[in-house]
């Protein structure tokens, strides 16, 4: 795989550059000229596979292991066609991927209820979204 780092100052665009290019903006916002990512227009069918945009905040619900958390990641992301197995499996390699095996059973928390550290949680928001397209 490859990654990109775009640096820039504060108010420089990034934000609305990544929101652009996952797709994300907002209904009445106004996109000009043509956006093509790989020299090809953004497909809204399938581009979720090639980017994704995932929010500084981490919003997960604090009863929920993390392994729930990405199960239920699965159950709202994936076709209904895709199996119990499958769903288990793709788990599995996010997991080990994203380091959190070893908290998989623990709350995500909040505040309020002690739960995994904030890197972990961040870790979660970005399973949750890669879930979509492992």
């Amino acid at each position: 795989g490859m990654m990109t780092l775009v640096l820039g100052t504060p108010g420089g665009g990034r934000t609305s550059l990544f929101k652009v290019l996952a797709g994300n903006t907002a209904d009445n916002s106004e996109v000009t000229g043509k956006v093509l990512f790989n020299n090809r227009p953004i497909d809204p069918a399938s581009h979720h596979h090639d980017i994704s945009y995932i929010t500084q905040r981490d919003n997960h619900m604090p009863q929920l292991t993390v392994r729930e958390t990405l199960y239920f990641s699965s159950e709202c992301n994936l076709p209904e066609s895709v199996s119990k197995e499958t769903r288990e499996k793709r788990l599995q390699i996010l997991l080990d991927i994203l380091g959190l095996d070893r908290c998989k059973n623990t709350l995500v928390g909040n505040d309020f209820i002690r739960g995994i550290s904030g890197g972990q949680k961040k870790r979660v928001t970005i399973g949750i979204d890669l879930m979509k397209g492992v």
